[in-house]
C-alpha cells in the first residue's frame, strides 16, 4: 500500500484512502475497494493528455463486484467526470458488465462496448484505443474481437489529473477489485502487440527491455515498488507489477 513511486522521472502515483495489493495477474496489483473510495492518481500533465491523435491504453482488471445501475468501476480515467464531454478518456466497467471506452473533447463525445459480459473474480486484458487518422474508437477483451466506432472529435486537455481506478474532480465512483499491468500510448496498437500482451494461454506478458521488439519500447522495472517509464511519443507510459512489491 501506500503511493506507488516513479523510478525515472517525477509521475509518482499518490494513494488516496490506501490502494492495497494483492496477488496479481503478474506479480502483485492494485487492490481497490469502491466503498472506501480508493484510488491513485497523477497531476495533470501533457504526457497525459491527449487529443485528436493516436492513442491507446491496456490493463488487466479483475473485478470483485459490479457497479448498480448509472454507475462505474473506473479502470483509467482522465477528464470532467461531470459532464460526458469533458472526459477526455474513460475506461470502466458499465453496470450492464461490459467494458467501455469513453472519448470526449469538451463538446462531442462518444463510447464504445467490448460485448463480452464480464464475470466476477475472473481476470480479463482490456485494451481500448482512439485511431485519428481512421476517426475510431476500439475497445477489445483479450483477444476476442474488435468492437469500434466512427468518431470525429478526438479528444482534448481538461487539466484535470490521471487516475488509476477512480474518476475525477469528485472521485465518487472507484473500482471494486483488481488492476495490474497498465500501459498507456501515443500510439495505434497493433494486433500483435495485443496478442503479445495477452501472452500464452491468456498467462500475461509484463512490460520490460525484451518487449522492444514488439513495438513497446525499453522497459523497465526494478525490484521494488511500482514504476512509471515515460518514453518517446510513440511507445508509451506503463505502470507495471513485474518483480513489484507493492502492485
Amino acid at each position: 500500500a501506500g503511493n506507488r513511486f516513479d523510478a525515472f522521472g517525477t509521475s509518482d502515483l499518490t494513494d488516496t484512502n490506501t490502494v492495497g495489493s494483492g496477488s496479481g495477474k503478474l506479480g502483485l496489483a492494485a487492490t481497490f475497494t469502491s466503498t472506501a473510495v480508493e484510488y491513485l492518481t497523477v497531476p495533470d500533465n501533457a504526457t497525459l493528455s491527449m487529443g485528436d491523435i493516436d492513442f491507446a491504453m491496456a490493463a488487466w482488471f479483475n473485478v470483485s463486484s459490479f457497479p448498480g445501475v448509472g454507475t462505474t468501476l473506473p479502470i483509467l480515467s482522465k477528464g470532467d467526470g461531470s459532464s460526458n464531454p469533458g472526459m477526455e478518456y474513460f475506461f470502466y466497467v458499465g453496470s450492464h458488465r461490459q467494458l467501455v471506452f469513453h472519448v470526449g473533447n469538451n463538446t462531442a463525445f462518444l463510447n464504445v462496448s467490448a460485448n463480452v459480459v464480464l464475470s466476477v473474480g475472473t481476470w480479463y486484458l482490456g485494451t481500448a484505443q482512439h485511431n485519428a487518422a481512421a476517426n475510431s474508437i476500439a475497445v477489445r477483451i483479450n483477444t476476442n474481437a474488435v468492437v469500434a466506432r466512427n468518431y470525429t472529435g478526438g479528444s482534448y486537455n481538461s487539466g484535470q489529473p490521471f487516475l488509476i481506478g477512480g474518476l475525477a474532480p469528485t472521485a465518487s465512483e472507484s473500482f471494486d477489485g483488481l488492476i495490474d499491468e497498465v500501459g498507456i500510448w501515443k500510439k495505434v496498437l497493433a494486433d500483435q502487440e495485443v496478442i503479445d500482451l495477452y501472452g500464452t494461454a491468456g498467462g500475461g506478458n509484463t512490460y520490460s527491455r525484451e518487449a522492444s521488439s514488439a513495438g513497446f519500447g525499453a522497459f523497465d522495472f526494478g525490484a521494488s515498488d511500482l514504476r512509471w517509464l515515460v518514453v518517446a511519443a510513440g511507445t508509451g507510459i506503463v505502470a507495471s507489477s513485474d518483480r513489484g512489491v507493492t502492485f
